[in-house]
């Protein structure tokens, strides 16, 4: 265990059996967590921040008699950790979308000739929304692949290893996934997106 978990690890509250229990759970499988980790959000820094609050969940886990060991340690762990990273996207875009608006805010007090770079800019970021709430729509597996592949460009041998499935699984997943944006397109009657 290096120093860093041994720090979270002795403010923890644990004693005896119980500590060296986790401690065991943790350097077992430390690098498999940090590893996804960093993959999911390819920031060193961002990795070891969630990393830590995994750690710090999974001791209260612990703490709180939550986790029992009818599954396999490193993968309710890691299911913690993409918990966090889910959170840590969805704060991004609140702060995003809070950006967009103070920056509409301040175009729309310009001259009339800058009227249609807003416009084009506030149609962009509609769409852009829009496909996202569709994505948001598709089944989890689906969803996976495709955010994988088409907003982190990543391959599909990237994303069949990550997802720990075959290449053709992932290469189908994609294919149900456009066919199924698509079909979500046609049934809310959206015209102007091309999938």
């Amino acid at each position: 265990m290096s120093n860093r978990e041994s720090d979270v690890m002795t403010g923890t509250g644990l004693k005896g059996q119980e500590r060296r229990a986790l401690e065991n759970f943790i350097d077992r499988n430390y690098a498999k967590i940090y590893r996804f980790i960093l993959f999911k959000v390819r920031d060193g820094e961002l990795a070891d921040d969630i990393f830590q609050d995994t750690i710090f969940r999974v001791i209260q886990a612990f703490k709180k008699g939550n986790y029992k060991e009818e599954g396999r340690f490193d993968a309710w762990s890691i299911q913690i950790a993409k918990n966090l990273i889910v959170d840590h996207v969805r704060k991004e875009e609140r702060m995003k979308v809070v950006d967009h608006y103070d920056i509409a805010e301040t175009a729309l007090g310009l001259a009339d000739d800058h009227d249609s770079e807003i416009d084009r800019k506030l149609v962009a970021e509609h769409k852009k929304n829009l496909v996202n709430s569709l994505v948001k729509e598709l089944p989890q597996e689906q969803r996976d692949v495709l955010v994988m592949r088409i907003y982190e460009g990543m391959s599909f041998k990237e994303i069949s290893t990550a997802q720990c499935i075959s290449i053709n699984t992932a290469l189908g997943r994609m294919r149900y996934a456009l066919i199924n944006l698509k079909k979500l397109v046609r049934e809310k009657g959206i015209v102007a997106i091309n999938l």
